[in-house]
């Protein structure tokens, strides 16, 4: 009987490394693989469905529903859709919310442009 124990620890011990290995190139690809991304598309300038889609963080079916709303920008080549980099970063960075201090900043901003031409219609009135 103790022989099959250490047969089984020996067994359960390989595996265990042997999964370790696995993943650990597996995550040297992915790793890898996301670099070669992040320059591909920081020097690209137009980039095809699937380069933006996993730029975005979205599924190809949600850029094409982009598309098909006219709410991303594209050019198409027959039935092929390209992007520009400046395009689908605007698109990215449009719904932009201001900080708490940009709102009040504004609102002073707007309350004197008030003030200012108040000031005027009355000196022109008077």
């Amino acid at each position: 009987m103790p022989p099959q124990i250490l047969n089984i620890e020996l067994l359960n011990e390989f595996i265990s490394s042997q999964v370790d290995s696995v993943v650990s190139l597996r995550l040297k690809d992915l790793q890898l693989e996301l670099e070669l991304l992040k320059k591909a598309t920081l020097t690209k300038e137009v980039m095809t469905l699937e380069e933006t889609a996993k730029y975005m963080g979205k599924s190809r079916f949600t850029v094409r529903e982009l598309c098909k709303k006219e709410k991303l920008a594209y050019y198409r080549d027959g039935k092929r859709l390209y992007f520009k980099t400046t395009d689908i970063n605007q698109f990215l960075l449009k719904g932009r919310v201001l900080s708490a201090d940009e709102t009040e900043r504004a609102a002073k901003l707007y309350a004197d442009y008030n003030q200012t031409l108040t000031t005027r219609k009355r000196q022109k009135a008077g």
